[in-house]
């Protein structure tokens, strides 16, 4: 069974003013979907497919937080 992703954090970073996520969500700043896939076999990774309005996809591997429905 699928669960729903609403949000996803990664990308972890510090600066001088504190530390932070790069961050995606449904629905905001042209994100259509968020899709998970799980490892296939040995030496994969959990990984994270962001698809927005426009058809272009980013992959994400090692997020910090997945947020689900």
């Amino acid at each position: 069974m699928n669960k729903k992703i609403i949000k996803i954090n990664f990308n972890w970073f510090y600066t001088e003013d504190g530390e932070g996520y790069e961050e995606h969500t449904v629905g905001e700043y042209n994100v259509l979907s968020i899709e998970e896939h799980e490892p296939r076999g040995e030496g994969d990774k959990w990984f994270y497919d962001i698809t927005f309005v426009d058809g272009h996809k980013e992959r994400i591997f090692n997020p910090n937080k997945v947020v689900y429905e």
